[in-house]
């Protein structure tokens, strides 16, 4: 079963094996059902990572601020850390994401407080979801970033995406995060890697 918001951490609690990125993250995303078992795994990491080296941007020793705290951006922050990144997570509850991180084990800051210059910037909030929401990243932020990360997917241009791209900065939207999610949950549904160009082929003519 592949598993979205709001119930990546339902879907953690009730599976009976766990893997590490899901026991760290408190979530997953996908459910792979056996005969005695279910296993849980979460591949929202392979996503946003899969993205940024699409992009031919190496996260190792980069900051990374993910916005948010549920589900997909504890997933993202785990596969950021995982992958070198030093993670930042901000959200709208300093409590809440001072004890998000601290569960963790990555960085946070305060709701208000600027994305360090440079930055990889995520977006794994539902903001963007509806024409017309203001982006999680100011303007400022995003012209000094490294790259810009948007978990939010559909027919339509996130207005996050839109201004990356004017500002000329690298940006993945949300169906380039839901090409390697979903390559790396069928992988792990059938133990074998469906060929990209194929995945990719059959998104843009879904779009």
């Amino acid at each position: 079963w592949a598993v979205t918001t709001p119930y990546k951490a339902e879907a953690a609690a009730a599976a009976d094996q766990h893997a590490p990125r899901v026991l760290r993250a408190g979530a997953a995303n996908t459910l792979i059902l056996g005969e005695q078992r279910v296993m849980a795994e979460n591949t929202d990491a392979d996503g946003v990572v899969g993205s940024l080296i699409n992009l031919g941007l190496d996260p190792l020793g980069r900051s990374a601020v993910v916005q948010g705290t549920g589900g997909a951006a504890r997933g993202a922050a785990v596969g950021l850390h995982l992958a070198g990144a030093n993670v930042i997570l901000r959200g709208r509850s300093a409590d809440r994401t001072r004890e998000t991180a601290e569960t963790m084990e990555v960085g946070w800051c305060e709701p208000g407080e600027d994305a360090p210059d440079e930055a990889i910037l995520v977006n794994a909030t539902p903001v963007g979801c509806e024409s017309g929401e203001a982006s999680p990243f100011r303007d400022g932020e995003i012209a000094a970033a490294a790259a810009v990360v948007d978990m939010v997917y559909g027919r339509r241009t996130t207005d996050l995406i839109a201004r990356a791209r004017d500002l000329e900065v690298p940006a993945a939207d949300g169906l380039e995060v839901l090409l390697h999610r979903g390559i790396a949950q069928f992988a792990a549904f059938t133990q074998r890697v469906p060929p990209k160009h194929v995945v990719r082929e059959a998104l843009q003519q879904a779009k």
